[in-house]
């Protein structure tokens, strides 16, 4: 299996989709076809932006004593702002002025594990309730298509098949799609069979909001809410930013009849009647808020979808590594090797764009030791010998890679996207070096 080259593979989407516009425009005459290819192909007014760069640094890991906020936690190892959610939305820590699991919404990036940031309270949530006799089901996940759903699913059966704490969770799927009838959770997948799941209500149950209104609409159905209406601990919206204009609007309307539904079953609804999903924990996970979205904006949208008390203390944010943190202790590393990191150039660029050929077939453990050597020379001046970084293994490889100064500069200037020509400009600043051409410094960018 080959290595994704990210300006390899930028290039060749961009001449695919060249050549499917030319295609499609097919113009008979030449120049007007010269024309049009042109205009899209033009570096400055053309349809194509790019390539941008970003650098994320690894997710800070979580600090020692979150395993407080949870009973169960599958012996996860999480990163900062996952034990912050975990904190939010333990069911084990309650007392003193949380007397519920306190609603919540994680705006982190891709990877960085939405959904066990909110899966996990809920398993040892229902653990908890399973081990007190309560029935019905303690959280409803609702997903805006099928494939997350059942992408989710396959998650979560993973997780209770290989956990023999955990294979007593009733955790079931409801959507419109046919397939294979399933009683109980097996290896194959969660439960599906409608009969079994209003006959005894699952712990936890993933849809999607059509299938919940037909869910609140039908006759047969009402069981289902009479088992849960005063289990229903947590309610999650996956994928939050899609439920925005006229699809936001249903949700909340719907959400709103769901919480009619289960004050019509509760044996009381104490003092959360002013909530209309009551004592239920609102949840919304999204990658595309992120860090940079306005609290202020997204804490009034959730209030609007859920009508829960949500602050700027429930947006929980993603939660990274300084550059100094991640970097730290390779010192040793270069002390050991007697080595010492070449400046910053123009030439040290334009040898490392040199050395290795930007193919999709790239050796890249090859590729990394020939541009570790050059990043570095001996520090005895009397060894003639060129460093040779092919026969160190990967730690002092990484470590190698973190204590050079141009992975420094990289990482600190593209911490948020930056077109390659302005990385390459503000890396490289100023004219052509000694011995550098422009098609030297036009390979570097």
């Amino acid at each position: 299996m080959s290595e994704l080259l990210p300006t390899v593979e930028a290039e060749q989407i961009r001449r695919s989709l060249l050549g499917y516009l030319t295609t499609t425009f097919a113009l008979a005459d030449a120049d007007a076809a010269s024309a049009l290819r042109s205009f899209l192909d033009d570096p400055q007014d053309g349809i194509f932006r790019g390539p941008y760069v970003r650098v994320r640094l690894p997710f800070r890991p979580a600090a020692d004593g979150w395993q407080g906020s949870l009973d169960w936690h599958g012996k996860i190892t999480p990163y900062g702002h996952q034990a912050a959610a975990f904190e939010r939305l333990s069911s084990a820590n309650l007392g003193g002025d949380k007397q519920r699991p306190l609603p919540t919404l994680v705006t982190t990036g891709t990877g960085s594990g939405k959904t066990e940031a909110f899966l996990f309270p809920i398993l040892d949530h229902v653990l908890r309730a399973k081990r007190d006799g309560q029935t019905g089901i303690k959280a409803l996940i609702l997903y805006p298509m099928n494939a997350l759903a059942n992408d989710q699913a396959r998650r979560i059966t993973e997780l209770i098949t290989s956990h023999d704490e955990l294979r007593g969770i009733r955790a079931a799927i409801y959507t419109g799609q046919k397939g294979t009838e399933r009683s109980f959770v097996t290896a194959d997948g969660l439960i599906n069979r409608r009969e079994a799941i209003r006959s005894e209500a699952p712990d936890i149950l993933l849809t999607n909001y059509k299938m919940l209104d037909q869910l609140l609409l039908r006759t047969e159905d009402q069981t289902l809410w009479k088992q849960s209406a005063d289990s229903l601990q947590y309610l999650v919206l996956d994928e939050f930013h899609t439920y925005d204009g006229a699809q936001g609007t249903d949700v909340a309307m719907l959400l709103r009849r769901l919480g009619l539904t289960l004050n019509r079953y509760r044996m009381s609804t104490g003092d959360d009647s002013s909530r209309p999903l009551g004592r239920v924990t609102s949840v919304a996970t999204s990658a595309t808020l992120g860090d940079k979205g306005d609290p202020e904006a997204m804490i009034e949208f959730a209030r609007t979808v859920f009508g829960d008390d949500f602050d700027e203390s429930s947006v929980v944010t993603e939660t990274r590594m300084t550059f100094d943190e991640w970097a730290g202790g390779v010192d040793e590393t270069i002390t050991r090797l007697g080595i010492t990191p070449v400046p910053v150039s123009n030439p040290l660029v334009s040898r490392i764009t040199s050395t290795f050929t930007l193919a999709s077939d790239v050796d890249v453990d090859d590729m990394t030791a020939k541009v570790l050597s050059l990043l570095y020379e001996y520090s005895d001046a009397s060894e003639e010998r060129a460093f040779d970084a092919a026969r160190l293994d990967s730690d002092d490889r990484l470590a190698l890679a973190k204590a050079h100064p141009l992975v420094r500069e990289i990482s600190l200037l593209s911490a948020e996207a930056i077109h390659l020509d302005e990385l390459a400009e503000r890396l490289l600043p100023g004219g052509l070096g000694a011995d550098e051409t422009f098609e030297d410094r036009a390979t570097a960018r």
